[in-house]
C-alpha cells in the first residue's frame, strides 16, 4: 500500500493485512486537534510518513490515495458529501466505520429526508 488517507475522529493502525506491508504515507484529516491521537500515532508509526492535517473534510481536497477510511460524523449528509468530494481520488479501497449501528439512522438530529450511512453509500 503506497498511500493511506484517513478522514476520521480516531485511528487504530497503519497496516495492510493483504500484503503485510505498512503504508508508506498516512495522512490524517480531522476538524479538531487531538493531541493524544497525534502522540499515539507518532509512537507507533514506524517507517510510515505520518502527516496530520486539520480541516473540514466536507471542504478540503485530498491527494490520490490507495485507501480511504471514513470515520467522521455518522450522518447521511456528511457521508454523501465526503463520498461525492473524495471518491474519485481513491484508487483501490474505501472503508467505513460504524456502518451497522448507523445504517438507517443519523448520529445526531438532522433535517434531511434520508437518514443513515447505507443510503449515502448508494
Amino acid at each position: 500500500m503506497q498511500s493511506y488517507h484517513g478522514v476520521w475522529d480516531s485511528f487504530g493502525g497503519v497496516y495492510d493485512g493483504a500484503t503485510g506491508r505498512t503504508a508508506d504515507v498516512l495522512i490524517s484529516y480531522d476538524i479538531g486537534l487531538d493531541l493524544k491521537m497525534l502522540h499515539d500515532l507518532e509512537r507507533v508509526k514506524g517507517r510510515t510518513n505520518f502527516q496530520y492535517r486539520q480541516g473540514n473534510t466536507r471542504l478540503i481536497n485530498i491527494e490520490y490515495t490507495d485507501f480511504l477510511l471514513i470515520d467522521t460524523l455518522h450522518t447521511y449528509e456528511q457521508l454523501a458529501t465526503e463520498l461525492t468530494r473524495h471518491r474519485d481520488k481513491v484508487q483501490k479501497y474505501l472503508a467505513f466505520h460504524d456502518t451497522t449501528g448507523f445504517r438507517f439512522v443519523d448520529e445526531i438530529q438532522t433535517n434531511t429526508d434520508k437518514k443513515g450511512l447505507w443510503p449515502a453509500n448508494c
